[in-house]
């Protein structure tokens, strides 16, 4: 029986432990790069640093310029000296944190923990999962103590400690406060942004620091039951406004890790438009989200069973998703933090929408011709149809054509394997208003002969006059 897609099993996957990467690669932009195309699943491999011949001018990347606090501290109890880890995952008041303690269990209110001659924690609240409050008391700075006295919060599966303290930020790593990298920018170096700016690639910064929600498994059984801890994410006016003209322009928007996306999937949602704000986000997104705000994501490889791997199934489809993880592991791909990357991409649709945008014939198969207008056939059954695209006449008068509504059915068709018909001629007819219209008989036999359920219309378009859309008609 076919598992549940609410089901979090379904989202499980084999990897062998020895490609869980327990360091990072010598070289950042030397990891490979598994790039997926969400429509075609088409899987290619490759170096990372070849990202830059999958983007160009109109392209926008977006990165997570969070910096990781080394937020892993080690104390004793003032009482019995017993041993205390605590992460500290965000600030919630003046000095009073959220973080993770083990074991919790030797915790009450009111235990204080000394990690150094400069700094103590005073327990004030114990909440489930590992979660504690504390109220820290120090002498001097407190980051710089952190700096001086913590460690990296590695992920729990990364047995092998990190000589170099850097490796775990991205090199554009900015704005202190993050529990954790935004791992898909650590392949990024500077070297290789400059590259991409050359060549017109857009680069744009939002800032999310990582959370609780990274370090906390799906315990549910239905994913929909699960509880996304909030982020704390901030926006600026200058991105807001890159990112809104970007759209406007029809530009890709790439998002760098998970992290950048749920920020833009989040804003966007929410506002309707990108907007610069600072506030939290508890976003979570599972198959059956509808993106609005991004085109593509270079990520990391995630765990089984993870939010990340629901949301790249969101994204990309859960088959799609199945077999590249299927492929990577076949590969050896090095897997999480330190691992490779994936570049999930719409490269099949890009291409072909570029082709339609200059004019030239796209390349849906088996299309009929006929003298004032084409069938492309789809795989579904549903056809779209764009009767007006071209001058035609209605009871002996010219009606003004809707000349973009046939690039829109083209690229409907390409997205939804719909099947399309569009005038691409000038008519001495109503293709759709006459009875006896040759694109109506066709039409009509079309349907019949493939199964058709569902006739939509595009109409409305026209390049003179502001834009407008109308699905169907009073007929």
């Amino acid at each position: 029986m076919e598992k549940n897609k609410f089901s979090t099993d379904y989202y499980d996957y084999y990897l062998p432990e020895e490609l869980i990467a327990q360091t990072p690669i010598k070289e950042r932009s030397h990891s490979r790069l598994l790039v997926l195309d969400k429509l075609s699943g088409n899987i290619e491999h490759k170096r990372f640093d070849d990202i830059i011949n999958y983007l160009d001018s109109n392209d926008v990347l977006v990165l997570n310029n969070t910096k990781v606090l080394p937020s892993r501290i080690f104390g004793n109890k003032s009482e019995t000296g017993a041993k205390i880890e605590t992460l500290l995952l965000k600030e919630i008041d003046n000095d009073i944190w959220e973080c993770l303690t083990s074991p919790q269990k030797r915790l009450k209110k009111g235990t204080i923990i000394n990690y150094s001659d400069d700094l103590s924690g005073e327990v004030i609240e114990i909440l489930k999962d590992g979660i504690t409050h504390i109220r820290f008391n120090y002498r001097g700075v407190f980051i710089e103590i952190l700096e001086r006295i913590g460690a990296m919060p590695l992920p729990p599966y990364i047995h092998e400690s990190l000589k170099d303290n850097d490796r775990y930020q991205t090199v554009y790593a900015k704005v202190l406060g993050s529990a954790a990298a935004p791992t898909a920018g650590l392949h990024f170096t500077n070297d290789l942004l400059n590259k991409l700016k050359s060549i017109g690639v857009e680069i744009l910064y939002v800032t999310l620091h990582v959370g609780l929600g990274t370090f906390r498994p799906v315990s549910e059984s239905d994913i929909r039951c699960h509880d996304m801890h909030s982020e704390y994410y901030e926006i600026d006016e200058y991105t807001a406004n890159n990112l809104n003209e970007a759209k406007k322009l029809h530009k890709r928007i790439i998002s760098v890790g998970t992290t950048s996306l749920r920020t833009l999937e989040s804003n966007y949602t929410k506002y309707k438009k990108f907007k610069s704000t600072n506030e939290e986000t508890s976003i979570f997104i599972y198959p059956g989200y509808h993106f609005k705000a991004i085109d593509g994501l270079i990520t990391n490889f995630h765990l089984p069973k993870s939010t990340l791997m629901m949301l790249v199934c969101a994204l990309a489809g859960r088959e799609n998703i199945t077999n590249a993880y299927k492929e990577a592991v076949e590969n050896k791909y090095r897997f999480f933090s330190f691992g490779d990357a994936m570049f999930i991409n719409n490269a099949s649709f890009k291409n072909e929408y570029k082709r339609i945008l200059r004019g030239y014939k796209h390349s849906k198969e088996n299309y009929k011709t006929y003298d004032y207008f084409k069938i492309d056939k789809g795989s579904n059954n549903i056809i779209l149809s764009a009767p007006h695209a071209y001058k035609h006449f209605r009871n002996n008068k010219i009606k003004v054509n809707e000349n973009n509504t046939s690039k829109i059915v083209k690229i409907l068709g390409i997205l939804t394997n719909s099947h399309v018909i569009y005038t691409y001629k000038d008519s001495n007819n109503d293709p759709n208003y006459d009875m006896d219209s040759e694109y109506k008989k066709e039409l009509s036999k079309y349907i019949k002969n493939n199964n058709i359920k569902y006739l939509i219309e595009i109409h409305g378009l026209n390049k003179d006059s502001d834009i407008s859309l109308e699905i169907g008609s009073n007929r």
